[in-house]
């Protein structure tokens, strides 16, 4: 995904830079002065960025999601960043950090960089990549985090810290699931996208158009 693209289309934490729209149907809802009851709804909210609760020091200030350094307003510079994450959102921002003049550390908990790419799409990106000082860090897994400083286990069990400005998080994505408010309102719920269930976007093109031919 270009960083343009991406930072028109990535969702955002509250309280991060950037703005995310939301929406809310209470009973009924009210567009342009009319009030609405529908008879359905399609619930298509996508994904929020994964924060496991088992590693302490991801709610600090320091610390981003792979959304809030793409949409960082304004944007992140001259800074040392680590990117714990190398799949495709992860290489991808990392890429986007280092043209932005960071020094940039892509840490990685499996044994290669950048599981599950397409080669081809590997062999592009490590190209540019190739043309910065980005250092790559495969079989460090993230244990914990304070201010300025990340703790990693290596595969031999020894211990490894690294010292940032920033620390940018690509772990994953998880559904963000319909509210409870929607269920039992009277009115077919949906759920397409992402929100019913991680896909590329065939998948959540497919689940849309199979919402809406659903709905009686």
């Amino acid at each position: 995904m270009a960083p343009g693209l991406a930072r028109r289309l990535l969702p955002q934490r509250p309280g991060r830079p950037g703005r995310r729209a939301e929406a809310r149907l209470r009973g009924g809802a009210r567009t342009h002065g009319r009030a609405l009851s529908p008879s359905a709804v399609v619930w298509a909210a996508g994904s929020v960025p994964v924060l496991p609760a088992s590693i302490p020091g991801l709610d600090l200030p320091c610390v981003l999601t792979a959304p809030d350094a793409i949409m960082a307003d304004p944007a992140l510079r001259d800074q040392r960043v680590c990117v714990v994450g190398s799949g495709m959102t992860g290489i991808e921002c990392a890429e986007m950090l280092a043209e932005q003049g960071n020094e940039v550390g892509l840490y990685e908990m499996v044994d290669q960089i950048g599981p599950g790419i397409f080669f081809q799409n590997m062999i592009d990106i490590m190209g540019r990549l190739g043309k910065t000082d980005t250092k790559f860090f495969p079989g460090h897994r993230l244990v914990s985090v304070e201010d300025g400083r990340a703790r990693f286990q290596k595969a031999d069990g020894s211990e490894a810290v690294a010292e940032f400005d920033r620390l940018v998080l690509s772990l994953g994505i998880e559904g963000v699931p319909a509210p409870e408010w929607l269920k039992g309102r009277g009115f077919e719920l949906r759920v397409a996208g992402d929100a019913l269930g991680i896909g590329r976007i065939q998948e959540a093109v497919r689940t849309g158009y199979d919402a809406a031919r659903s709905i009686a």
